[in-house]
Order: structure tokens, then sequence, then C-alpha cells
């Protein structure tokens, strides 16, 4: 049925289009050895297009860069609200395959439109970008490295609804044709691994494609059988079989389905993209592959060999790979213990005899339904959810363990106390002057009145010293200095700052929200980190922006540990060691 029957018109460019497309025009009067020829493009309801012809003679180039024609058109849509850059593409496919190049013909003018594209800046800024974008080309400064989804075309190819393939396993790509499982999780997110499947996990073919996919991986099997090259043939064969099986075993209604990874190598040498393509037949139906379509699935990839840790370079790094024991699982200990887990400790110990209480979920790292429960136990659930490859263990005796007492002659291992009790320091002391130990040892506090205020005794493996040792040096340092006032609090609390939760026989505690806790906790693991490297035992007292303490942060080094941060400095603060 044409347009003029259905009765609808189409939708008249509004004066944003408008606007931009005779600053278009006028620039190319005012510029013509730049914009030589300026032509109305074919036009949508959402889009309206111009065609420009660029003059790129004058850009240099170079033997690794796109190589240009002396002019170059292009067609630019503007869409109707400057919310989105207009987009560029180009009427060939000469530029295909080359970084920053979209489906083998729209330019990436904007590798980030929400931080690059100011609509306010104009259509000279957009014109500007788009010269920029050739002249970068042709001196071949573009890499594939910073577009995420060069290797198929450079856009992505799943829905935003998709299912979600998570991958965490180095998969077999050395060669053409091989196989890992897919197991589904729930009814959003499948895993995606290449051994130790449970059973019932569903087996699936991984393809690796001779080259990249300039042009994407296509929307139905024959497309991408064609990407694959001489491995299509025995790909579609390896598919049809678990398409047959299934169907042998599914109802006369049924819809099969299988899966297929595509491995495209990406511009790192061995470096793949992964891509998940499901394949739906009716149960019945003819298996022809230019009649079947392949629905992309959402891949998150975090392979160990490819993807790319996002706090890398940060302190908490420090703690990846690290066992780590953490005694108390309270204000501090609760969240001390996820931001651990989440840097990807190897391992991470928790001990609390206590219960959660349902006024505890005001500021410790616990939900409703874990009122009632033992600590340490409702934490480990919690940091298994967060980071399941992580080890995470409950001891029923904390400082009797066996596991102390393995954690303690560990190299590199992190014990962090976070308990304030005074006999569990007592007891620590002993091991932290046994000479067999081999592991960091960090206990941690904050203030009664306020809770944003923190106090962290570090005592690296070389210093064979007790906590105690430590503490009464930094008092010390920090009772003959009334800048630092705010902080006797540590050895001195005042009686009238505690806090009696509970009428009755409720035990007096400390002030202190949730936000107060977890930015606490996030700095001591951050100086606890900073210190992992570096063979300095230190007291760190610091206070959160919104306390308005100064000095926010002071050190007190132990004498025996050559530092450049001087034992007792008031105005000493940075990471340990700078």
């Amino acid at each position: 049925m044409s347009r003029r029957a259905t009765g609808r018109t189409r939708l008249a460019p509004n004066s944003y289009q408008r606007d931009f497309v005779s600053g278009l025009r006028e620039s190319a009067i005012t510029h013509p050895e730049t914009i030589t020829r300026v032509a109305s493009g074919r036009s949508s309801d959402q889009y309206v297009s111009v065609r420009l012809t660029l003059s790129t003679a004058a850009i240099r180039r170079e033997s690794k860069g796109l190589q240009l024609e002396p002019e170059e058109t292009v067609l630019v849509a503007v869409p109707r609200h400057p919310l989105l850059p207009p987009t560029v593409v180009v009427g060939h496919r000469r530029f295909a395959g080359f970084p920053h190049v979209l489906t083998g013909d729209e330019l990436c003018i904007y590798l980030d439109p929400s931080r690059e594209w100011d609509p306010a800046a104009g259509v000279e800024a957009f014109l500007d970008r788009l010269f920029r974008w050739f002249e970068d080309a042709a001196a071949g400064r573009f890499s594939g490295r910073t577009a995420l989804f060069h290797p198929i075309g450079g856009r992505p190819v799943a829905a935003r609804d998709a299912t979600v393939v998570v991958c965490r396993q180095v998969l077999p790509i050395d060669r053409e044709l091989s196989f890992a499982f897919l197991v589904e999780r729930d009814s959003h997110r499948f895993d995606l691994v290449a051994s130790d499947a449970p059973a019932g996990a569903e087996q699936v073919l991984v393809a690796r494609a001779p080259t990249q996919f300039p042009y994407g991986p296509g929307k139905t099997v024959a497309e991408l059988l064609t990407g694959l090259g001489e491995a299509g043939g025995r790909a579609w064969l390896a598919l049809q079989g678990r398409l047959t099986r299934r169907m042998n075993t599914a109802g006369v209604d049924a819809t099969v389905r299988v899966h297929v990874v595509v491995a495209v190598p990406h511009v790192d040498p061995e470096a793949f993209y992964l891509l998940v393509g499901r394949v739906s037949v009716p149960s019945g139906r003819s298996q022809a592959p230019e009649t079947l379509d392949v629905e992309w699935l959402s891949v998150s990839d975090d392979r160990p060999d490819s993807a790319t840790r996002r706090d890398q370079r940060r302190p908490a790094s420090a703690f990846y790979d690290r066992d780590v024991l953490l005694l108390g699982c309270g204000g501090l200990g609760s969240w001390i213990s996820e931001f651990v887990a989440r840097a990807g400790a190897r391992s991470v110990a928790l001990a609390d005899p206590a219960r959660v209480s349902g006024g505890l979920l005001v500021r410790q790292n616990y939900a409703d339904a874990d009122i009632g429960q033992n600590k340490a136990e409702a934490l480990a659930r919690r940091l298994h959810a967060v980071a399941p490859e992580c080890d995470v263990r409950v001891l029923a005796d904390s400082v009797f363990s066996p596991r102390t007492a393995e954690i303690f002659a560990q190299t590199g291992a992190v014990l962090i106390d976070a308990t304030v009790n005074r006999a569990v320091a007592q007891i620590l002391d002993a091991g932290l002057t046994n000479s067999k130990r081999r592991a960091a040892v960090a206990q941690v506090a904050t203030d009664v009145a306020t809770g944003s205020l923190g106090m962290l005794v570090y005592a690296a493996p070389e210093l064979l010293c007790a906590a105690h040792t430590l503490d009464v040096m930094a008092w010390d340092a920090v009772s003959t200095d009334s800048r630092l006032e705010p902080y006797y609090t540590f050895w001195n609390p005042a009686e009238q700052d505690e806090l009696v939760p509970a009428p009755g026989c409720s035990i007096p505690t400390f002030h202190g929200s949730a936000a107060d806790m977890a930015a606490v906790a996030a700095e001591m693991v951050n100086l606890i980190a900073a210190h992992l490297n570096t063979p300095v035992s230190a007291t760190h007292l610091f206070a959160l922006p919104h306390s308005g303490v100064q000095p926010a942060h002071h050190i007190v080094t132990h004498p025996t540990h050559a530092s450049p941060v001087a034992a007792g400095d008031p105005d000493a603060a940075g990471d340990p060691g700078q």
C-alpha cells in the first residue's frame, strides 16, 4: 500500500533540523575551500539528510592511515532532537574494516556522544569534529583497541533486553571449531564455561572466524556461515546435527533452540571478541540456513586473558589474589569484607560470634532477611553472591582457629582486626611478635561520637612489634600536638558521646550511619592496600570531609622503618611512602 493511499504524510523538519541544515549551507559559503558542494539527501520522519562534498586534498596522508580521495562525499543525517548527534555515512565500502568505521559505511565521529557531543556548540563544532576525523584517519591515529565493538562492525549486535552470557573462563579458541558449555543460571543469564559444567548444561559449538566482521555478523545463519569462510560448512553440519537431535526429543508443537559461540579476531594478536547467537526452530520446520534467523545475546566478557579489571592501578587492586582473614563483621568489618572481595581477593575468612539485629541495619552491610542469623554466615552469603569466585569461609573460633595460624604464617596474606576488642588485640599481639609471622596485620576503629573518623594501625610483616606498642607510640606523638585534639577520642572517648540504642540492658555503642561506615571502611581498605607493597608500619588517623576535622589525615610511622613520611609530622598526608 502506498504512502498516499494510507493518508499518512511525512513529518516536516522541525526548527532544530532546519537551523542545523541552514548552518551547514552557510558554512559551505563561508568555507568553499573545504566544503565544495551541498545537496539535499533522502530524508525520513526522524532524520533530515544533507549530502556534503569535502575537499580532503590538503589532509596529510600516512601509509598506515585511511587512503582518501581528493574529495570525499558524506551524508549527514540530522535527528529531530539535539540530544543525539548527527550521523555521518559514506556511499561506498572503501572504508569498511577501518577503525572507527561502523558497519562498513558510518563514520564514528563521536566515540562517546554522552561526553563529546555538545548541541550548544553548533554546526561549526560538528564540522570541525568531522574534519578532524578525516585528519586522524588519514594519519593512522585510530586504533581498534579504543573501539569496543570494532571486530563486529563497530556496533553492538544484541538487543537492550537480550539475555546476558557471562564468560569468566579461558575458552578453547585454538582450533576453527571446538566446544564449550552454556549453563542456564536464570531466565536472563547464562554462564559460558570451558569445563566443569553441571549436568544438563548445553554443549555449544565455538567457531573461530578467520577475519573480522566489518559489516557485522549478520542476522541469519546463512550470513554467519559466509563470514566463517571455509569453516562455515563444518559449523553448519555441527549446528544441524544439534537441531536434529533436539527435534527428535521435542514435542510436536515445541520450539527447538541451540546456541553457537563465535570468536572474532581482535586487533591484538591472539585476542578474540566473543559473540553468542541463538537459533530457534519450530519442530518440524526445514533447516535450510538461509531460512533461519540468529538472535544475538549480550555477552559480559570477563575472561582473564582478555579483560582488564576496572580497578586496575587503583590502591584496592593490591588485594587481588590475596588471602584475607577478617575478625569482626560489624560496622567496619562488614563493609571492608565486601570491598576486599570485590577487589579480587582469592579468599576471605570471616569470624564474628554475634547475630544480626534489626537496629544494625542502619549502618552495617546486612539485609532485613539476615536478622537473627550469625553475622559471619550472613556476610559469607552476601560475599558469595557478590564475588562467587572468591573462597569465603566462616571461622567458628576466631583468634584460636587453625586458619588464623595459617594466615599469620602465609606470605602475602592480610589479617584485619575490626573487633575493637582488647582481649582479641592482646591475643593477636602474641602472633605479631612471632618470628614466623609472614602476614600483614591491620587493626581498625572509628570514633564513638560521629563514626566519621578512622584509625588504622598497620604492622608490616617485617616488623615484629605488638600493635599495643604502635598504639602507644601513636598516642605519644598525637597527645603533644593540640592540632590533633579531635583524634584524642581514640584514646580517651567521652562517655556522653556513647549511644544507648534501646532502653534497658542495651550495650552502649557509637553513633554512625551506613554512609559514614562505608566511607571510613573504604578509606581503610585503600590505606591498607597502599601499605601492602611497602615495608612501612604506621598508624593512620583520618577524617571524612563532611566532619570538618583538620588535619584530615595524619600518619605516625614506626621509626625503624624508613619512610619519606616523617613520624609525628602533623601535616603529613597521602599514601605511605610518598
